[in-house]
């Protein structure tokens, strides 16, 4: 989880303080188990680490408490890897519009969300009660035990103030490095320290990151220029010094600060490849995987922000397209690996090539031990996140939230719809538009009370 890494799917679950103080009160009590410090030094080690052997970004709590994600974590563990613990978390009503509903809308909202917690604090508890049961199978967890440590003192590795690099066909550059110093958890759960150099576009983003976490918007936004201006002077290329990940962290944050009509202005610039750094020329089946990929990315980013604003039915517009822009990567995807087969006789010649790159970093759209080897692979995943059980799972949160008169499989079958077109992913992305955003396909479940 991450920006890849950090995705506990399938949607953001929006924080609640109620909720988190629940977690917060089991949590206490699953630390009387044996096997729970395991689990956290586990949760701590793969999502909160700063080790630069990690390529990935810290995971975005979004408000919650690390209680949370220790708590949804082991819920995974218990699905995944036991047979002890198969029950669905309960799920909450979603807040009405002041607007369109009554008094008493509102006060069946409340007795619903009450009953909500008290299910909620049930199912937490059947969780607590199977957790030393559950351990014993885990013994893999095992591994992130303590062990003594007789030193006390911090391991820091000298760097120089050059800052070294392999381009993307593998030939080492140097360019003006910033000495930098951070703190990471081993996997034994010792804190360490170490030095070490980044660009001067890294330190500027290691910045924003910093002023993110803090909800500084306004320094966050300027030190996001200011790493994208470094980045457009330096000897770097986009997309492997700097991607799509790291621009739309500037429309997030102008949107976070409030100024929702920019973020969105740059929101669309960013879509029809407008960005603030130049990008290199790629040629036609290139263009086409980095192209439905940013596109992903981006639909991904305007999804939340349009929760944030309560609007719901571009929302759920967005993850079909996200959905949709996804598939169309991993389509684009397996043409390459055929181009592959065909013209080169080693897979030592891929790595020079940006199907390479792109597909490090999408491991979300395939399950662990998933291979992507042959055609078939490819044409299995294909299969696999066109299934339509899959879709409606990926989509029902979004949809429930849109309340539209339609049934959720008739928006799986659009992105369907909009696969079969490919390679012409422009024309599928207007059919997924335009049929959700015509009125006359659905009426809203709130028409009826205007």
């Amino acid at each position: 989880m991450t920006e890849q890494n950090n995705q506990i799917e399938d949607d953001e679950i929006e924080y609640d303080p109620q909720l988190d103080k629940i977690l917060v009160e089991a949590e206490l009590k699953l630390r009387e188990i044996e096997g729970w410090d395991n689990l956290k030094r586990y949760v701590d080690y793969m999502f909160f680490n700063e080790h630069p052997a990690f390529d990935l970004p810290i995971y975005d709590l979004k408000g919650w408490s690390k209680a949370f994600l220790y708590i949804m974590q082991f819920d995974i563990f218990l699905k995944e890897d036991t047979d002890l613990f198969n029950e669905e978390e309960p799920i909450f009503p979603f807040e009405p519009d002041d607007e369109l509903s009554s008094a008493s809308d509102i006060e069946d909202y409340k007795k619903s969300f009450e009953k909500s917690l008290d299910d909620f604090r049930g199912w937490l508890e059947r969780m607590i009660t199977i957790a030393p049961q559950a351990f014993e199978k885990l013994d893999w967890l095992k591994e992130y035990s303590p062990i003594d440590d007789q030193k006390d003192s911090i391991d820091i590795e000298d760097v120089g103030q050059e800052y070294k690099f392999y381009d993307e066909n593998g030939i080492e550059q140097k360019v003006e490095g910033v000495v930098e110093e951070r703190t990471y958890t081993d996997e034994n759960g010792k804190q360490r320290k170490y030095k070490y150099t980044v660009s001067v576009a890294e330190s500027y983003k290691s910045k924003a990151l910093s002023f993110e976490s803090k909800k500084k918007w306004a320094l966050a936004i300027e030190n996001v220029e200011k790493s994208l201006k470094a980045f457009d002077e330096s000897i770097f290329k986009y997309p492997y010094k700097y991607s799509i990940y790291d621009f739309v962290r500037l429309p997030f944050f102008i949107h976070q600060l409030g100024d929702f009509d920019e973020a969105w202005k740059v929101f669309d610039d960013f879509l029809n490849g407008n960005f603030p750094v130049k990008t290199p020329v790629q040629n036609k089946l290139n263009h086409h995987i980095i192209k439905t990929w940013e596109c992903g990315v981006i639909y991904r980013r305007m999804r939340v922000c349009s929760v944030r604003e309560k609007k719901y039915k571009d929302a759920l517009i967005y993850r079909a397209l996200d959905l949709f822009f996804d598939i169309a990567t991993i389509f684009f995807l397996k043409e390459s690996n055929l181009l592959y087969q065909w013209e080169y006789k080693s897979k030592e010649d891929d790595y020079a090539n940006l199907a390479s790159y792109v597909l490090g970093r999408m491991h979300y759209v395939r399950d662990f031990g998933d291979e992507l080897e042959t055609n078939e692979d490819y044409e299995n995943l294909l299969k696999k996140r066109t299934n339509k059980e899959i879709l409606n799972k990926d989509l029902k949160t979004r949809f429930r939230m849109a309340k539209l008169n339609i049934d959720l499989e008739r928006v799986s079958e659009l992105i369907c719809e909009a696969v079969g077109i490919l390679p012409d992913y422009k024309k599928g992305e207007k059919l997924i538009q335009d049929f959700l955003k015509n009125e006359e396909n659905f009426e809203d479940f709130n028409a009826d009370s205007k």
